[in-house]
């Protein structure tokens, strides 16, 4: 393998699967079909119109590549990172044989499943209860932006919201179908809901499976008012999806990229992804599976690399246009 292209501000994708299939018919309309060849993305990447500068390391990292000769390093732009919510460090759960389609993963949902609370003093000007109640308030993962404290609780996922920073102690963390709760008027909610520990010490936390048809929630703290805000109780059909359909995915020690042909419920920290095409070779319990900026292994198709001036800068320099076809190298 011969360095990683330098440059992957693209202007446009052009992205293939190709598949080969031997087909053939028969007059009364029979048909006979086989997979011949392994499938393989392929790409034309066209950049931007650029300057010398810009330009010169692109053509110069090619033509290192000696045409179609060595395999080299495209690290896909954000564009291909994954549509869904997860954010976490994925895990292969088990061991799998090549051919297999269905993947079991752990470690899913990362920070959406567990939320990390604690609690900011001195009348954060970002938080929805600002001025309003206690100087404290509740952060959600580090935040006290509106954002960030307007939960979304899907119907029928578990989640948990550790309190063990110090910072929770004497602020129990609670529901209520009432804004405020029971500083509001309203009181506590409890379907699904289990707690455990002391705010403020390891492992204390509040842990909540939201119910099927379960109403808007409020979360608060018991001592003082104005500390939480809104959690939203979407239905199952409305839930933020972990993966989906179309999403590009890469397994440690393959150079293999995969995609996810089915969307992947944010249900559980463990299920099933379905992929294709099927496992080249077999695949190790706990790789890590990569869904963002990911590297995928390619080799030029063509023996020769062309550019294009037609145009020049407002000071008279030449600009440039280029782009590349490159196919996954297996």
């Amino acid at each position: 393998m011969s360095g990683s292209l330098p440059n992957t501000n693209f202007e446009a994708i052009n992205f293939k699967s190709n598949q080969k299939t031997l087909f053939s018919e028969t007059d009364s309309g029979k048909t006979f079909r086989r997979q011949i060849q392994g499938q393989r993305f392929s790409f034309t990447l066209s950049y931007p119109t650029l300057s010398r500068s810009d330009f010169a390391p692109i053509m110069a990292f090619m033509v290192k590549q000696r045409s179609r000769k060595e395999n080299f390093t495209i690290t896909l732009p954000s564009t291909f990172n994954t549509q869904g919510t997860e954010t976490g460090t994925v895990l292969v759960n088990g061991s799998h044989s090549a051919a297999d389609t269905t993947i079991a993963m752990d470690n899913l949902g990362g920070t959406e499943l567990t939320k990390t609370v604690t609690v900011v003093s001195g009348n954060p000007s970002d938080h929805p209860y600002y001025n309003t109640g206690s100087t404290n308030k509740f952060a959600i993962n580090g935040s006290t932006a509106t954002a960030d404290v307007t939960l979304n609780l899907s119907e029928g996922r578990t989640y948990k919201f550790d309190q063990s920073d110090s910072s929770n102690s004497g602020h129990p963390l609670r529901f209520s179908t009432t804004a405020n709760g029971t500083h509001g008027g309203g009181s506590e909610y409890t379907t699904g809901v289990t707690t455990s520990g002391t705010p403020g010490s390891a492992g204390a936390f509040t842990q909540i499976t939201v119910a099927s048809s379960a109403p808007t929630l409020y979360y608060y703290c018991t001592n003082h008012s104005a500390m939480g805000w809104t959690a939203n109780t979407p239905s199952a059909s409305d839930a933020e999806k972990l993966f989906r359909a179309g999403d590009l995915i890469k397994f440690a020690s393959h150079d293999k990229v995969y995609m996810i042909v089915e969307d992947v419920d944010a249900t559980s920290h463990s299920q099933t992804v379905t992929i294709e095409p099927p496992l080249r070779t077999a695949l190790a319990d706990n790789s890590v599976v990569t869904y963002s900026s990911i590297p995928i292994t390619v080799h030029s198709t063509s023996d020769t690399q062309e550019f294009e001036t037609n145009s020049n800068d407002k000071d008279g320099n030449l600009l440039f246009k280029y782009e590349i076809d490159v196919i996954e190298s297996l």
